[in-house]
Formats: C-alpha cells, structure tokens, sequence
C-alpha cells in the first residue's frame, strides 16, 4: 500500500505497519492498535487477564506471515522470553488465523480490532509485552486532498478511533 502511494498509483491507502517512514508518502496516523491472544471459547486461557509468551508455550499456534510486522514482534517477544510456539498454520490474514482459532486449531496474536470483529466466534486477551501495530492512511506526497476525500478521511478517523476504544475494553475481559 506504501508503496502504490509513494507511487501516485492509488489516491488513499490505509495499511498497518509497525512504523514505516515513506518521504514519497503523506501519513496520517488513525489509531495503534495493540496485540491480543485470541483462543477457542472455553479455553484454559480464560482464566487468565492478560497472556504472556510463557503462558503460550507448547500450545498449537496460527501465525501471522513471516513478514507482517506484529509477527515480527510476537517473534522477538518470544525469543527473548526463550518460549517456542508450535507453528501449525501460517497466514496472510488475521482474520484467517482468527477463522482457524473459531474452528479450534490452535491460539493465535492478532491485533484487537480484527479480534474484536470475531468477538462473537473467539475469546482474546491482551498480550504481554505490549506489542503495537499503527493502522495509518497513506496518500501521495505532494497531492492535494479532495473535498470529499478530506470528508472521508475525517470519518474514518472516527470509526476507527471509536471502534479502537471498543476492541480494547472488550479484550480487557
């Protein structure tokens, strides 16, 4: 998406990254999203107000492909906590690994917006250390914004803050 922007190939894009820097590129921040452990409703990790690396070790886990930036992260917090996971699905998508863990798969770490979009299939809680991913909206640098695409830029600023605010109270608990 970045790069489609820095580019001209695309008028706005929105992305999430784990903070990529573009001088091609005009972003705007739309909210930080926070990393979240989703399971299987009725799982042991229900118990549990927040998930660390430890308390996943061994368990059956749905990643996030090897170069999307909060797999990156997750990896990292791993290593450093000396945890393996057992890799048994990679995906593009969260919502994919979100689709896998409802079927009863395994656990996956998401971010809490698409955790919260699947609230209804899957239980989360926050992960610990606190991974972020930015969700940004992307324009060519350079270009003048529209009328009507400052009008949607401001509304979807808002959705997605509200919707923010709402994926992290509901993974608190």
């Amino acid at each position: 998406m970045i790069e489609r922007a820095s580019r001209s190939q695309i008028d706005l894009g929105i992305a999430a990254t784990a903070r990529v820097e573009n001088p091609a590129v005009t972003r705007r921040l739309l909210t930080v999203t926070h990393a979240v452990c989703a399971f299987p409703k009725g799982h042991a990790l229900a118990a549990l107000r927040q998930i660390s690396p430890k308390d996943i070790a061994g368990m059956n886990f749905i990643s996030l492909g090897n170069m999307d930036g909060l797999r990156l992260q997750i990896d990292q917090a791993c290593d450093e906590a000396g945890v393996g996971r057992t890799l048994r699905i990679e995906c593009t998508l969260a919502s994919a690994c979100l689709e896998f863990v409802a079927s009863g798969a395994g656990i996956t770490i998401v971010d809490d917006i698409s955790a919260w979009a699947m609230r209804h299939a899957v239980a989360f809680r926050p992960f610990v250390p606190e991974l972020q991913v930015e969700l940004s909206l992307y324009r060519p640098w350079g270009t003048l914004p529209t009328v009507i695409g400052t009008a949607f830029t401001e509304h979807l600023v808002r959705e997605i803050r509200a919707l923010s605010k709402k994926a992290l109270v509901v993974g608190q608990g």
